[in-house]
This record gives structure tokens, C-alpha cells and sequence, in this order.
């Protein structure tokens, strides 16, 4: 499965909320942040506002990024997106 159209698709449901930041990384092409141990393709993580970033298990499609980012994220994101 290509993650790619999925981020793309992720990152446009959550457009309008100031506080979700979508973005990808080639870690073979940069350095990798303190933080995140990148040990494989794909390898994702959710990183809460002022919190320590988390890998991120769950389902690899749209309904359950987006459901994972409502529930975890610190400020209330409406289902109106």
C-alpha cells in the first residue's frame, strides 16, 4: 500500500485546523530529529502539542489516522472537518 495519497488526502481533511500539522520526511535524505527512531518504511509517529513524539501503530488508512489524530490530539478537533 502507497501511503502518499493517504497523507495527501490526511493532511487535506485536516486543513482548516490551525492546531494538526500533517508532513513527511525522507529520512534517507535528512537528518533525523531527536525524538524519532526511524528504523524502517514507513514509520510513523504522532507527536501531541508539547508532548514527546509516539510511534504510531494503529491502521494505515485515512479513517483511522484521522480518527487517532480527534482522539489524541490536546485541543478538541470537531467532526466538521
Amino acid at each position: 500500500m502507497q501511503l502518499k495519497p493517504i497523507y495527501k488526502k490526511l493532511a487535506a481533511k485536516f486543513v482548516n485546523s490551525p492546531s494538526v500539522s500533517v508532513a513527511a520526511m525522507d529520512a534517507t535524505a535528512h537528518d533525523v530529529p531527536d525524538g524519532y527512531d526511524v528504523s524502517g518504511y514507513p514509520t510513523i509517529y504522532f507527536k501531541k502539542a508539547g508532548g514527546k513524539p509516539e510511534p504510531y501503530e494503529g491502521g494505515r488508512d485515512l479513517g483511522s489516522m484521522a480518527d487517532f489524530i480527534k482522539t489524541n490530539a490536546v485541543s478538541k478537533i470537531t467532526d466538521e472537518l
